[in-house]
């Protein structure tokens, strides 16, 4: 290859490094907003459900909660109950302005209804938790929102989870997830009331300035189970 051919090859492979990456996405979704294609991408045309927000976002992207209250839909987690959304991907979910916000953004859980014995205390049959985040979620941030009554199943479940979490759930033991400026509020389950991570050795899941308040467990962990608390009340 001549000197020529070679700078050329050098120029083409130093334009190649120097590109930008690709655009990452913001999303937006309101209790008052439509769950349909071409929707979403401003705040003034926002989706209504987080799952269906989750869906069609990318890895890396970030999906804004306006205020209001997030009390509708329920995804199956793969035997671990339901959650108000599955989070399947990278991504930052916060609410609009943060801590300023989070008083009035809130993912609202749902208690049991299926009459068992434990149902007074909120867990049993028929219980909606928050949040659960898979494997591939692994570095997702949550910020600035309000988990509120979440709650789940008061079946022991060790391969499942189902029990776990009622707030925020991340079964899989090398998921990183952190939670900043986050409330969980009256939130309840057999493990972790507010949240649960299935490694108690690891910080890999971490809450950061963040406030439970009344959440409770039948077992172990009524605020956490497994990871790290940070500048908690």
């Amino acid at each position: 290859m001549n000197d020529h051919r070679i700078l050329r090859a050098c120029l083409a492979a130093l334009a190649l490094s120097v590109l930008p990456a690709a655009a990452e996405n913001t999303w937006f979704v309101s209790p008052g907003g439509t769950d349909s294609a071409g929707r979403g991408t401003a705040e003034s045309t926002p989706f209504r459900t987080i799952q269906y927000a989750v869906n069609a976002a990318t890895a890396g992207d970030t999906i804004v909660l306006l205020p209001g209250d997030y009390a509708e839909g329920s995804t199956t987690v793969g035997g671990a109950g339901l959650s108000r959304a599955n989070v399947t991907k990278k991504l930052t979910i916060r609410s609009k302005n943060g801590r300023a916000s989070r008083d009035t953004t809130r993912i609202v859980g749902a208690y049991a209804t299926g009459g068992g014995a434990n149902d007074p205390f909120g867990i049993g049959t028929g219980a909606i938790r928050g949040l659960s985040f898979a494997s591939a979620s692994s570095g997702s941030r949550v910020e600035g929102i309000t988990f509120y009554r979440g709650s789940t199943g008061s079946v022991a479940d060790s391969t499942n989870c189902s029990d776990c979490g009622g707030g925020a759930l991340v079964p899989d033991n090398s998921t990183k997830v952190i939670f900043v400026d986050c409330a969980f509020v009256e939130c309840r389950a057999r493990r972790g009331g507010g949240i649960y991570f299935s490694s108690h050795e690891s910080d890999y899941v971490r809450a950061v300035r963040c406030l439970f308040k009344t959440c409770a467990n039948l077992k172990f962990g009524a605020a956490m189970r497994g990871g790290a608390a940070y500048f908690c009340v």
